[in-house]
């Protein structure tokens, strides 16, 4: 980890200051965490290495739940800029489809959100609500994707349904490759996840058309 220049005596912080003292400590707080799980971090290893008073941290985090909590929101959520500043109107729904679920595949097997769904796992029976964090902060992004984009190929699709079939496809493409990087099995090869990838759309599809 850099080095962190001692921010314990500099006086209050100008707004962008602050702004990036909160990103340096969500930064800081990720490798704590996913290195030692939720029990084993603490907020004194997180101020101690930002060089900070423990006073500053929890003015913005007041506890060791919230800090995680903070932490998970943004690692999960990141990519989705991306995601949500390309345009989706244009195309066939069979290529938003495959679009929506390579970026699922990938964002589910990388290797600092599997670390993060290992510590939640390994706390959920303590903190059910850390369980429940991933599916808002993760999840609900990803659906709304989706349902969006069936939505727009099938304007009649009511909003149940609609939400009904997402949940089926995040569940159908994300699922697996998640599961084999949570227990530490090596991934398929590039051409061989495309061709599943690509499969698996054709399934859905298939399914989606003879249902609506």
């Amino acid at each position: 980890m850099d080095v962190i220049p001692d921010r314990r005596n500099l006086g209050r912080p100008s707004r962008e200051a602050a702004r990036r003292l909160t990103q340096d400590i969500l930064a800081t707080a990720r490798a704590v965490f996913l290195e030692k799980g939720f029990e084993r971090a603490s907020m004194d290893e997180v101020a101690a290495l930002m060089r900070i008073s423990k006073r500053t941290l929890y003015a913005r985090f007041p506890s060791k739940a919230a800090l995680f909590e903070a932490m998970t929101i943004e690692m999960l959520r990141e990519g989705f800029d991306a995601l949500d500043a390309t345009p989706h109107e244009d195309r066939p729904l069979r290529e938003e489809l495959s679009l929506l679920g390579r970026w699922l595949r990938d964002a589910a097997i990388r290797p600092e959100l599997v670390d993060l769904y290992r510590v939640v796992m390994a706390e959920a029976k303590r903190f059910p609500h850390l369980a429940a964090l991933v599916q808002t902060a993760g999840a609900e992004p990803a659906l709304d994707e989706i349902l969006q984009a069936l939505r727009r190929a099938r304007p009649d699709l009511t909003l149940e349904a609609a939400r009904r079939d997402a949940e089926l496809f995040l569940n159908f493409i994300g699922l697996g490759p998640l599961h084999r990087a949570l227990t530490r099995r090596a991934p398929m090869s590039g051409a061989d996840a495309d061709e599943l990838l690509e499969r698996s759309v054709d399934l859905f599809l298939g399914g989606f058309s003879q249902t609506h």
